[in-house]
């Protein structure tokens, strides 16, 4: 079980919702955005190469 779990679901519930009314309106939200998503990549991207090759990896 993750700790905080009701925290981490209602985290969860909210982002689920946040997806379905951008659906229903059209628009992006900013928590949503491609932008956003892409950054997260970036740093996920780092992260794995940082664990790999165990130096720390500079995100641009």
């Amino acid at each position: 079980k993750l700790k905080g779990g009701d925290a981490w679901c209602a985290a969860f519930t909210l982002e689920l919702q946040a997806a379905v009314d951008a659906l229903q309106s059209g628009e992006e939200p900013e928590a949503l955005s491609g932008a956003l998503a892409r950054d997260a990549l970036k740093i996920c991207y780092a992260e794995a190469k940082s664990i790999q090759t165990g130096r720390s990896i500079p995100v641009k």
